[in-house]
């Protein structure tokens, strides 16, 4: 069978691949639209489990900061810092389930990373993590523009 020309403005064209060209832009539109849609679901599961992670942290280090008496901080102010700082950590490595190394975590392979910092006010009787998860991204990598890898980072501070 012979293929079917039309004409429109002074030249033959073929009506065959234009549905063929329809499909692909449709279909990359799909597969743009499922993988923002995945990987910003997973983006935003890293930052809340991250959140909820540091609070848990902050929180346990300011309690304890709470049941010792000032004259006992004071007293003997590194090692309770240590004890704080030893505090904190244990709550990440249980909460994010994660390898630890040092102050980073994760899986070198993958590349996740989790990097923190606990800064401990003896004045004021804070507590506070400054974290930040790099979180791969599994859809997005494949889309010119975007890296394999996003970043979340949270704070948290408490009393």
């Amino acid at each position: 069978m012979m293929p079917q020309f039309t004409k429109q403005d002074g030249r033959l064209q073929e009506e065959r691949g234009a549905v063929f060209l329809l499909l692909a832009i449709v279909f990359l539109t799909g597969i743009t639209m499922v993988g923002v849609a995945i990987d910003s679901g997973n983006l935003y599961h890293a930052s809340m489990l991250l959140q909820k992670t540091i609070d848990a942290a902050s929180l346990a280090g300011a309690k304890r900061i709470a049941v010792t008496g000032k004259q006992e901080q004071l007293d003997n102010w590194p090692q309770f810092e240590k004890q704080i700082q030893l505090i904190a950590r244990s709550m990440i490595i249980t909460n994010m389930r994660v390898r630890k190394k040092d102050n980073e975590f994760g899986d070198n392979r993958s590349g996740d990373a989790l990097r923190y910092t606990v800064v401990i006010d003896r004045y004021q009787d804070t507590v506070e993590i400054d974290a930040t998860w790099t979180v791969p991204l599994y859809l997005l990598r494949f889309l010119p523009g975007f890296s394999t890898h996003s970043s979340v980072r949270m704070q948290s501070k408490a009393q």
